[in-house]
């Protein structure tokens, strides 16, 4: 068909990959889910979903039994220590080989010999054939994501992914860092023919200049294909701030909250530079901040005080930062000229030799380095873009938000890797954490939580979903008065 500009967009059904609709991922049941531990037996509970509902079925302890005595092994043995046939016939089933089980309903006992279909096509079969959001969501449960096998992750069409520049196609630019991307948009005018270079230079000088204006604010590290989930508060507000440069409105007033929170200095002074192009343009920048370089930076200064919270709110002084520096009412302007200042300490509090704090269960956007032992005691920052730099060329996509590395297969939050101990958090759709309480309308404290966490609530009837609404704003009134300073 005519390449259409919607043909590069995954959000378009024109676009998207028809296996996964967009979304660059499948939904599969995860064997390390459904054995989350390998030490435990088959009869101690090792295939989850057989072992965790409330009312456990005798039907799937025996049908577990039936398969140990078909292959002559106790159900008392930890799984790690099972053949591998035995795992995968419990897993995968037993494909055209009978398996004679055995069955007893407290009235009579029968056998029956059929092939074993085995606990994922089971749970797969299921979930296809149920009509029951509470059956999906205790599927669920077991469920992780891989990449799709007919995009590979990218997400669009093999149409879309078949027109390339200079030899790579659109998701293939989106996993370059804005850096990269800046240096590989900056060459690409070379690579074209004299006609293409005339229908390109208005759409090179448009995504170049974006380019700049996220490198001007220190995201030069970020990838283009990163989900706005993964970023920081500061990161949003800085590429807003970038979106708002490259729109080109004048007239405009901004207001930003400590935009240089979490900043290397040399990201600081690229931030306040973008701040006076804003100005320049014919803007109004009005900046809560407590940074020095960007009080000495401001036109005109407002120093509210005389102290922080409820100690303050009155307007201390007012006008160019010389003219605050020369107020003696002032703490910022004493601090500025030095009058005050935070002494560094003489002595140092040593730490705790020999003692060590470990850290494990690394999720999948960590390097394996950053498994590390190092001394009790003492506080240890590691920049992000220092991790960047040091960290091996063949974890870099993992430390820079663009998935799993090759090495690691099907990765997910809620999978655990490395660590047999550590506890794995059950999350939904958008990664946010998921009840697992039924009634959590009783527990006021975290009621606020559970109303927007769990992703039950908007499915069920419209009479119980008032009832737990109309609770939970009681329970959210009585935990606010105290907030509020009232009584009861």
């Amino acid at each position: 068909d005519e390449i259409e500009p919607r043909l590069f967009s995954f959000n378009n059904p024109f676009g998207a990959c028809p296996s996964c609709d967009g979304l660059g991922i499948t939904l599969f049941f995860d064997p390390q889910l459904v054995v989350p531990d390998a030490t435990l037996s088959l009869s101690g509970g090792a295939v989850a979903p057989w072992s965790r509902s409330a009312t456990p079925s005798p039907y799937y302890q025996q049908t577990l039994d039936s398969i140990a005595k078909h292959f002559k092994v106790s159900t008392r043995t930890p799984w790690e220590d099972l053949k591998p046939q035995v795992r995968d016939t419990i897993l995968y089933g037993s494909g055209k080989t009978a398996i004679t089980m055995t069955y007893e309903d407290g009235l009579r006992s029968y056998k029956t010999a059929k092939p074993f279909e085995g606990v994922v096509p089971n749970m797969e079969r299921r979930w296809r054939e149920t009509d029951s959001d509470w059956v999906r969501d205790d599927l669920g449960k077991y469920q992780s994501n891989r990449a799709c096998e007919v995009c590979h992750g990218h997400r669009l069409k093999p149409e879309a992914l078949a027109v390339k520049l200079d030899g790579r196609h659109i998701s293939e630019v989106a996993e370059f860092s804005v850096a990269q991307a800046a240096e590989w948009f900056s060459a690409l005018n070379d690579t074209l023919k004299p006609k293409q270079q005339e229908i390109a230079a208005r759409i090179l000088k448009e995504i170049n200049e974006r380019l700049r204006f996220l490198v001007d604010v220190g995201l030069d590290y970020l990838t283009l294909s990163r989900g706005s989930a993964s970023l920081s508060g500061g990161e949003s507000q800085r590429i807003r701030l970038a979106s708002q440069i490259g729109s080109g409105l004048t007239g405009v007033l901004y207001v930003l909250d400590e935009p240089s929170i979490g900043l290397h200095q040399r990201d600081n002074e690229r931030l306040l530079e973008t701040l006076k192009r804003l100005r320049d343009l014919g803007n109004s920048v009005i900046v809560v901040e407590h940074d020095e370089d960007a009080i000495r930076t401001a036109d005109y200064l407002v120093d509210m005080g005389p102290r922080a919270g409820v100690n303050g709110g009155q307007v201390i002084a007012i006008g160019l930062p010389e003219e605050v520096m020369n107020n003696p009412e002032s703490l910022t302007g004493q601090y500025l000229t030095g009058m005050r200042q935070i002494d560094v300490p003489r002595l140092r509090r040593e730490g705790h030799p020999g003692q060590q704090i470990k850290i494990v269960g690394v999720h999948r956007e960590q390097p394996a380095e950053s498994r590390c032992g190092d001394s009790a005691g003492h506080l240890h920052l590691r920049d992000r873009r220092f991790r960047q730099r040091q960290v091996d060329p063949d974890h870099r996509d993992a430390v820079q938000g663009a998935g799993p590395p090759p090495a690691q297969g099907a990765g997910h939050p809620r999978r655990p890797q490395g660590h047999r101990g550590h506890r794995v958090h059950r999350q939904d759709h958008r990664h946010r954490p998921v009840a697992d309480r039924p009634h959590a309308a009783f527990q006021p404290r975290h009621l606020h939580r559970c109303l927007h966490a769990d992703p039950r609530v908007v499915r069920r009837p419209a009479g119980v979903q008032r009832s737990r609404l109309q609770a939970g704003t009681l329970f959210l009134q009585r935990e606010g008065r105290a907030l509020r300073g009232l009584p009861g």
